[in-house]
C-alpha cells in the first residue's frame, strides 16, 4: 500500500487583485485575505454582515462568498462551503475574467474534496484560461502549481512535474511574489514526497516554511492524502 501526501493551499493571500480598479480596493481585499488565518471566525461574521449590505458590487459579493466557502472548507463544514461556492457562482460577473478564475481555482480544491478529480482538473485549467484573459501571470502560475499537485492524484507523474517545473521557471524568471513561490515550493515538495524522494521533498517544504517566516507571511494549508494498492 502506497500513500500519496501532498498539500494544496486552501486559503492564502494573493498579491495581485486585477479585478479592482482602485488601489484602496486592492489593499482592502489583500488585508481581508491576510486576516483569513489570524481571525477566521471573526472574519466569517464580518463577511456575512458585509454580504447583507446593498452597496457592494456583484464582484465583491462573489469574492466574499468564495472566501467564505474556503473558510468553511478549512473548518470542515462541507455543507456550508458548498452552499457558499454555489452562491458565489450565481454572482460571478460574465465580463470579469479574474473573479471567474479565482472562483474556479478554489472550487477545484472543493471538487477534489468531493472526490470529483476529473472535474477538479477541468476547473483548474479553466481558471488558468481566465487568468490568461485577465493578464494576471501570478495567479496563472499559482493555478498551474495546483494543477501539478492535482495530477499526482491521477498518477500522471511526468506531466505533473513538467507543469510544476514550468511554473517554477516562470515564477523565478519574472521574480514573482513570495505568495506564488509558496505555491510552487509546496507543489514541488508534494511531487518529490509522492515519488518517495523524501529528502528532496523536505528541502522544498523547508524552503516554503522559511519563505513564509522571513516575509512574515501566513498561509493556511490542508493536507490531503490518498491511498491505493
Amino acid at each position: 500500500m502506497r500513500i500519496i501526501y501532498f498539500t494544496v493551499y486552501l486559503v492564502c493571500f494573493c498579491c495581485s487583485f486585477n479585478l479592482f480598479s482602485s488601489t484602496s480596493f486592492r489593499t482592502a481585499f489583500l488585508v481581508t485575505e491576510q486576516r483569513a488565518l489570524a481571525e477566521p471566525n471573526q472574519l466569517i461574521e464580518e463577511l456575512v454582515i458585509t454580504q447583507a449590505a446593498q452597496r457592494i458590487s456583484t464582484t465583491e459579493h462573489a469574492y466574499n462568498n468564495t472566501l467564505l466557502a474556503r473558510l468553511y472548507l478549512f473548518k470542515g463544514d462541507i455543507a456550508r462551503s458548498q452552499s457558499y461556492f454555489e452562491l458565489a457562482q450565481q454572482q460571478l460577473p460574465k465580463d470579469d475574467d479574474w473573479i471567474q478564475g479565482y472562483w474556479l481555482m478554489y472550487r477545484s480544491v472543493f471538487s477534489l474534496e468531493e472526490g470529483l478529480l476529473p472535474e477538479s482538473i477541468k476547473q483548474i485549467r479553466l481558471a488558468q484560461n481566465a487568468f490568461i484573459q485577465a493578464n494576471d501571470l501570478e495567479m496563472l502560475v499559482q493555478a498551474e502549481s495546483i494543477e501539478g499537485a492535482l495530477l499526482l492524484w491521477q498518477e500522471e507523474y511526468p506531466k505533473a512535474i513538467e507543469i510544476i517545473e514550468n511554473a517554477y521557471i516562470e515564477a523565478k524568471t519574472a521574480n514573482m511574489s513570495s505568495t506564488t513561490m509558496l505555491y510552487v515550493y509546496d507543489s514541488l515538495a508534494a511531487y518529490y514526497s509522492t515519488m518517495s524522494l523524501f529528502e528532496k521533498g523536505e528541502q522544498y517544504a523547508v524552503l516554503a516554511r522559511d519563505l513564509a517566516s522571513k516575509t512574515a507571511m501566513l498561509s493556511m494549508v490542508c493536507l490531503l492524502s490518498i491511498s491505493y494498492a
